[in-house]
This record gives C-alpha cells, structure tokens and sequence, in this order.
C-alpha cells in the first residue's frame, strides 16, 4: 500500500501534504457548518423562543411609592429643570397659568351656559340673544387658552426627552460603558429601547402627571372656597374625605395595572431585541443560508406572546 501511495504523489504534482491539509481543512469546516445547521433547525422545532430568553436579574424589593421613590425623581427632575431661569421652568409656568386661565373660562361658560337656560325657560328674547352672542364671542378665547396649553405640555415633553436623552447618551458612550452594558452586565438587557422608548413614555407621563395634579388641586380649592362661603364647612369636609377615602380604594385595585405595564415593557424589549439579532446575524445568515431560519421562526414566536400580554393589559 505504501509504495502505491508514493507513486500516486510521484504523478500528480498537485497532490502535496499542503494541499491534504487544505482539502482536510475544507471537508472539517463543511462538517461543522452542516452541524451547526442541523442542531439551530432542530432547537428551533423543540422550543421556538426559548433559547432567546433574557434572563432578569430578581430584585430585592417591588417597586413603591416612597423616600427612595422621591429621592430619584428629585434626581431626574434635576438633570431635566436645570435652573429657575431655563427655558422647562418657563413652559412649566405656561402651563401652570394655562391652567388657572382654563379653570376660569370653564367656570365663566358654565355660568353663561346657565344664564341662556335660565333666559329659555323665561321666554325672554332679548336676554338669549345676548347671552348668545356673549358665548360666541367668548369661544375664540377659551380655544386660544386650550392650545395654549397643548403647545406648553408638548414643548415641555419635547424639552424634557431632549435633555434626558442626551444626558443618557452621554453616559452610555463614555469610556467602554455600553460594552458593559450589553457584555458584562445582565440588569439592563434592552438598551435601545430604554434610550428611545421608554424615554418618550417617561417623559409624556411626568408632565401628564404635571398637569393632572395642578388642575384638579385648583378645581377643589376654588369649588370648597364656593362651598365654604354657601353651606359652611361640614359639607366639604365630608366631600373631601369621600375623595380621600375613594382614591385610596381606587390606587389599591389599580396596583395590578402597574405591573402589568412593567411586564408589557418589558415584552416590548424582548421583542426589540429579537428583532435587532436579526440585524447582527445578517452576515451569518447570508453565508450559511440555513441558520436564516433560525431568526425568522424566533421574531414570529415572539410577537404572539407581546401580542397577548397587550391585549390583556388593555382589557384589564
């Protein structure tokens, strides 16, 4: 057998040890390719999305309204209002003015609404006219006063992710911090969409809570002041303790809704992130074509399930 092969190399030139080594080389690498195939399509038969799931760091305590709370909102609100004299504690008078102007103008057209009433049951025509050009005349002003106040809470919302985002950005690019983020530690595992998503959401809900606070503190501080000056102070005091009563039963059935709306975020990132995988394999799956089934079959296993806990959220 020996002297065959010795002749073999004496008449093909080509076939050195050099280009054995090659052609084993090639033959090793194919067999690992065709593998690597077989084990991707047989997990994503068994278990769809299971091998993408993100593992979450369990935390400590559950999330509540209280000094730590307060303490990192003074935090935020610091990066977000630098100075009295900023352009966000402007909008935030604005909005504050807006407000009052808008309770006094709901105040001045329910009285006039009443006063056309009154003029219809008395079948006084002179008076309805009046009050009727009265209303239209004070129309125009009451829109102006509403978008007035729209421009003020979507300039504040525009001010606020504006600065949040790019304090953000600043911090997640110094130095070798995303790399940290996205290799070394697990906490955060959705990057893009906390830079983008959830900082539009942040914002829109805290100058929500702005402007949902101020408003009806001022309608319960004018209508006890009417109340006090016509009734005396029992009936308030006991309106005001049905409102503390009943907001205290209402904020402990809606302490489910918040956790469902961490878990609908955090669905939405997993979905994020199945997506962006797409976009990082793209080369692997245009050099071995098999391996793209592999992220297609996880982003439709996927938005099943955001999908359902969604529509729950919404129903609930």
């Amino acid at each position: 057998m020996a002297p065959s092969w010795s002749k073999l190399l004496e008449k093909s030139p080509n076939f050195t040890v050099k280009n054995c080594l090659l052609a084993l080389s090639l033959v090793a690498s194919t067999a690992a390719t065709v593998k690597a195939i077989t084990w991707g399509r047989k997990n994503s038969r068994r278990g769809g999305n299971k091998n993408l799931h993100i593992p979450a760091k369990k935390k400590d305590g559950k999330a509540s309204v209280d000094s730590a709370f307060f303490k990192q909102l003074m935090k935020i609100l610091k990066q977000l209002i630098p100075g009295p004299f900023s352009a966000e504690s402007g909008y935030l008078v604005l909005i504050a003015f807006s407000l009052v102007a808008r309770t006094y103008c709901d105040v001045y057209m329910i009285s006039i609404t009443t006063t056309i009433e009154r003029t219809i049951i008395s079948k006084n025509r002179n008076g309805f006219r009046r009050q009727i050009m009265e209303f239209f005349t004070a129309m125009p002003m009451v829109s102006l006063v509403n978008q007035l106040l729209k421009y003020g809470i979507s300039e504040l919302k525009l001010h606020f992710r504006s600065r949040l985002t790019l304090k953000l950005q600043k911090e997640y690019l110094s130095g070798m911090t995303y790399y940290k983020m996205s290799n070394l530690d697990s906490r955060i595992a959705n990057p893009d969409q906390l830079l983008t998503q959830d900082i539009d959401k942040f914002c829109d809900s805290l100058v929500e809570l702005y402007s949902n606070l101020t408003k009806p503190i001022l309608d319960v501080f004018l209508y006890v002041k009417t109340l006090l000056q016509t009734v005396g102070y029992k009936t308030p005091l006991i309106m005001i303790g049905y409102l503390l009563v009943s907001g205290a039963f209402l904020t402990k059935l809606r302490k489910p809704v918040s956790r469902m709306t961490a878990e609908e975020q955090k669905l939405e990132g997993e979905f994020r992130y199945v997506n962006s995988r797409v976009i990082t394999n793209r080369f692997v799956s245009l050099t071995f074509t098999g391996l793209s089934v592999y992220p297609d079959r996880s982003v439709v296993a996927e938005h099943p399930t955001t999908v359902r806990k969604v529509v729950g959220s919404t129903l609930s």
